[in-house]
């Protein structure tokens, strides 16, 4: 169950402080008028897109957890680009802001099918159950965000960066340390 809950949260983490905090992001970090919020969810969402469609297309080239892998270094680049972008060492501006976002999108969309498909291997008879699990962890995940963390982020550019980077690594470390539980367990069963 503890290695479940694991892989669920690893699930959530990307996603919750995102979409919780793009107003905030929009009008108080970017100044940006209402209607120039597609500056931040056109790349958000297109990230999604790319990286389901680059996980689709190496899916038959490498294993789940190779995919997965692959998403997990575009995420952690992702993160790099996020801390260079707030300590200065890129220039101020919506291209550096929204960029490690998108790279960040597009990580998540090439990890989240190989990882939901071996979360719901924990419940093989119940898969519905385990989908369901995983959608209930990700919007109580995103009303925590919503409630406690990004009141914490508001009106600062650097900590929506170090949340990236942040929750990227908390992303990959939850899930290798489920995968090893997991690991673990199997060679417990075997005699």
């Amino acid at each position: 169950v503890r290695c479940t809950k694991r892989f669920a949260l690893s699930l959530a983490f990307p996603w919750g402080f995102f979409i919780a905090g793009a107003a905030d992001w929009c009008v108080e970090v970017m100044h940006l008028p209402p209607d120039e919020f597609w500056k931040l969810f056109l790349p958000m969402v297109s990230g999604t897109v790319i990286g389901s469609w680059i996980s689709a297309r190496i899916a038959g080239r490498l294993s789940t957890q190779g995919t997965i892998r692959v998403g997990f270094c575009v995420m952690f680049a992702a993160g790099v680009f996020a801390l260079c972008t707030m300590s200065g060492l890129l220039p101020e501006g919506i291209v550096s802001a929204v960029l490690p976002l998108m790279i960040y999108t597009i990580g998540i969309g090439i990890v989240r099918p190989g990882m939901a498909l071996i979360a719901m291997d924990f419940l093989p008879q119940s898969r519905g159950l385990a989908a369901s699990m995983q959608s209930f962890v990700q919007t109580i995940f995103f009303a925590l965000c919503s409630a406690l963390l990004v009141p914490l982020l508001f009106g600062n550019g650097a900590l929506y960066d170090l949340a990236i980077a942040g929750f990227g690594l908390l992303t990959i470390s939850l899930w290798l340390i489920a995968m090893n539980m997991r690991l673990h367990k199997s060679a417990q069963k075997q005699p």
